[in-house]
């Protein structure tokens, strides 16, 4: 999946707020590569995350296991 793709995904599953973004601090296969969340407040910079992985499928899939508790 691309990064526009997981974009996309990320606003289909958590609606307009929904974020899909590299850590800054993290590389390509880092646990906190891929990070999938929602936009909070009205900085560009403040991020809830939801879920985080060393690539999107894993990034969505750690935010669907959480929403699930």
């Amino acid at each position: 999946m691309s990064d526009h793709q997981a974009q996309q995904e990320a606003q289909r599953r958590l609606g307009g707020d929904g974020a899909a973004w590299h850590h800054p601090q993290a590389r390509p296969g880092d646990l906190r590569y891929c990070c999938v969340g929602l936009r909070v407040g009205d900085c560009l910079n403040n991020w809830l995350i939801l879920g985080k992985g060393t690539c999107w499928k894993e990034a969505f899939a750690d935010a669907a296991r959480k929403k699930k508790r």
